[in-house]
C-alpha cells in the first residue's frame, strides 16, 4: 500500500535534509581549517560565530569555493535520486492520487535541501556585509561572480530553486558597495576641484584616451561584448583591464573628431565614470543607481565650475591670484569635452542595459545642454574681459595717436591668441565664435571714433592717415586668419555662431569694401 512507500519516503526527506546541513556545517568547518593554518590570522577571533568577518577577500572566497563546490555535487545527486524514485512511482499501479503524495514528498526533499543551502549562504553574506561594502570594485566584483555563477549552476539542475531570496541579498549587498563608492567618489572629486587650477594637460596619459575611447564606443561589437559582461548571464566574460600602449597625447580626443585641452579635474572625472561603466556593465541589478549618480556627478562638475571660476572661488580654494582668460578658457574647454561626452555616453549605457533601469540617463542630455551654456557664460566673461580693457578714445587724439592706438588693439588680440592661450587651448570653431565678438568691439570703437572726426574727409592728410590705420589694422587682423567684414556682424556670441560660415574666411579682402565698412 501507499503507507510504506509513504514512510520510507519521509525517511529519505528527513535523511537528505539532515545530510544536507551535516554538508555544510563540515565544509565550512573544514575550510576554516584549512584558513587557520595560515599563520598571519589570529585564530582566537575565527572561533566566533561571526569568524567569517574577520578573513580576508581571499579567504573568503576560499570558504565559499568550497561550500559551493560540496553543496554542489550534493544537490545534483539529490536530483538524480529524487528524479529516479519519481520515474518509478510514476510506472507504478498507484492512484494518481497517491503518485501525487509521493512525488510531492520528493519535491518538497528538494526544495528543502536548496532552503538550508540558500539560508546558510545567505548568513555568510550578512555577516560579511559591512565588510563587503567597503572593498574594491575588484574583490566585490569577485564575490558577487563565484555567488550568481552557483546560483546559475543551480537552476541548470532544477528549476526548484528559483527564489529571489539569495539574489535579493547579494544585489543588496552591492547598492551597499555602490553607494559607499559614490560618497567616496564624489567627495574625491569635490576634493579635486577645489584644488583646480584650471591649467591645461599638455601631456594626457593614453590611459585616459582608452576610458574616453570605450565609453564612447557604440559599434555593435562593443555593445555585444558589453552585454555579455553581466555576472548574473550563463555566458558571462570576466571583466578585463584596458589594454593601452605608453605614452603621452598633448589633447582629448572624441571620438577622433574633436580634440579639447583639459585640466586635471576632467582626467579624475573620466576615470570615475570609466569605473562606473564597469560597475554598471558587470552588475546591471545597479543599473537605476548608477545612472542617476553618473548625473549627480557630472552636475556636480558643472555647478562648482561654474561657482569656482565665474563666481571667482578658484581664487580662495586654490590659490589663483586672478582669473585669466586662460582659466576661462581651459574651464569652457572641459565643459564643452563633458557636454559632447555625455550624449554619446548616454547612447551607449541605453544600448547595453535593461531599458526600464535607464530613466535617469535621460538627464544626461539635459546636462549637455546645461554645460553648455555655462561654457558660453565663460565665453562672454572672456569677451567682456577685454571691452573693460578698451580705453576710450576721442576723435580728435587720431592725428597724433591713431596709429599707436590701433596698435595696441593688434597687441591684445597677440595677447589672447598667444599669452592668453586661446590660439592653442580652443578649437578653431570655438575661437572664432570668442574673437569675433571681441573683434566687433574693436570695429564699433573704430567706427565711432573715426565718425566723430570733424571735417575729415575736407582734410586730404588725416584722412590718409586713417585709411592707413584702417588698413594696418585689417592686414594684420587677417595675418591672425580672421575677416574684418566678418567682425562687424558678430555682435555677441550668438551672432557670432549664426553669421560664421562653416568653411575657412575667404582672405585677404579688397582694400576699399573694408575702407567703406568704417568711413
Amino acid at each position: 500500500g501507499l503507507g510504506p512507500i509513504r514512510d520510507v519516503l519521509i525517511s529519505y526527506r528527513k535523511g537528505v535534509l539532515d545530510e544536507a546541513k551535516n554538508i555544510v556545517v563540515q565544509t565550512i568547518s573544514r575550510s576554516m581549517k584549512i584558513i587557520l593554518e595560515d599563520p598571519s590570522l589570529p585564530s582566537e577571533e575565527l572561533l566566533k560565530l561571526t569568524r567569517l568577518r574577520g578573513l580576508s577577500v581571499v579567504h573568503f572566497n576560499f570558504a565559499l569555493e568550497q561550500l559551493f563546490q560540496a553543496v554542489f555535487f550534493f544537490f545534483r545527486k539529490t536530483c538524480r535520486i529524487t528524479r529516479a524514485l519519481a520515474t518509478i512511482i510514476s510506472q507504478s499501479r498507484a492512484s494518481g492520487f497517491d503518485q501525487k503524495v509521493l512525488t510531492d514528498l520528493l519535491t518538497e526533499a528538494r526544495a528543502g535541501v536548496v532552503r538550508i543551502i540558500r539560508s546558510r549562504i545567505i548568513r555568510m553574506f550578512e555577516i560579511r556585509q559591512e565588510e563587503h561594502a567597503s572593498l574594491r570594485f575588484s574583490e566585490i566584483y569577485q564575490v558577487m561572480s563565484l555567488a550568481f555563477k552557483f546560483i546559475l549552476q543551480l537552476e541548470s539542475i532544477s528549476h526548484d530553486t528559483a527564489d529571489a531570496s539569495l539574489k535579493s541579498t547579494l544585489i543588496s549587498q552591492a547598492k551597499s558597495f555602490f553607494k559607499k563608492q559614490h560618497e567616496k567618489q564624489q567627495q574625491k572629486l569635490l576634493e579635486i576641484l577645489l584644488s583646480e587650477r584650471w591649467e591645461s594637460e599638455n601631456e594626457i596619459d593614453v590611459s585616459f584616451q582608452a576610458y574616453c575611447d570605450r565609453m564612447t564606443d557604440e559599434s555593435p561589437e562593443a555593445i555585444e561584448l558589453a552585454k555579455r559582461l553581466a555576472i548574473d548571464k550563463e555566458d558571462s566574460l570576466p571583466i578585463q583591464e584596458d589594454v593601452v600602449g605608453e605614452g603621452c597625447n598633448p589633447r582629448l580626443s572624441l571620438c577622433g573628431q574633436a580634440y579639447y585641452s583639459v585640466s586635471h579635474s576632467v582626467l579624475m572625472l573620466l576615470r570615475i565614470l570609466a569605473d562606473y561603466e564597469q560597475y554598471v556593465f558587470a552588475m546591471p541589478f545597479l543599473a537605476h543607481d548608477v545612472s542617476q549618480r553618473i548625473h549627480d556627478l557630472l552636475k556636480v562638475y558643472d555647478g562648482q565650475t561654474a561657482g569656482l571660476i565665474l563666481g571667482a572661488g578658484a581664487r580662495e580654494s586654490a590659490g589663483i591670484g586672478t582669473i585669466t582668460v586662460s582659466h576661462l578658457a581651459v574651464s569652457a574647454q572641459c565643459l564643452s569635452f563633458l557636454a559632447d561626452f555625455a550624449p554619446r555616453f548616454r547612447r551607449r549605457l541605453e544600448a547595453v542595459l535593461p531599458p526600464k533601469s535607464t530613466v535617469f540617463l535621460k538627464n544626461l542630455d539635459r546636462f549637455a545642454k546645461e554645460a553648455i551654456d555655462h561654457r558660453n557664460e565663460f565665453y562672454v566673461k572672456v569677451v567682456l574681459m577685454v571691452k573693460e580693457g578698451l580705453k576710450e578714445w576721442k576723435p580728435e587724439q587720431w592725428r597724433k595717436e591713431g596709429g599707436a592706438w590701433i596698435l595696441t588693439l593688434l597687441k591684445e588680440v597677440g595677447r589672447l591668441l598667444k599669452k592668453g592661450g586661446l590660439e592653442r587651448l580652443l578649437e578653431k570653431k570655438q575661437l572664432r565664435v570668442v574673437m569675433y565678438p571681441i573683434l566687433y568691439s574693436y570695429y564699433v570703437k573704430m567706427k565711432t571714433c573715426i565718425g566723430g572726426i570733424k571735417n575729415l574727409r575736407e582734410d586730404p592728410v588725416l584722412l590718409k592717415k586713417v585709411k592707413e590705420d584702417i588698413l594696418h589694422y585689417k592686414v594684420n587682423i587677417e595675418n591672425f586668419g580672421f575677416s574684418v567684414t566678418l567682425s562687424t556682424k558678430a555682435r555677441d556670441l550668438t551672432d557670432a555662431a549664426n553669421w560664421l560660415p562653416t568653411g575657412d574666411e575667404a582672405l585677404p579682402e579688397p582694400d576699399d569694401e573694408v575702407l567703406a565698412l568704417f568711413l
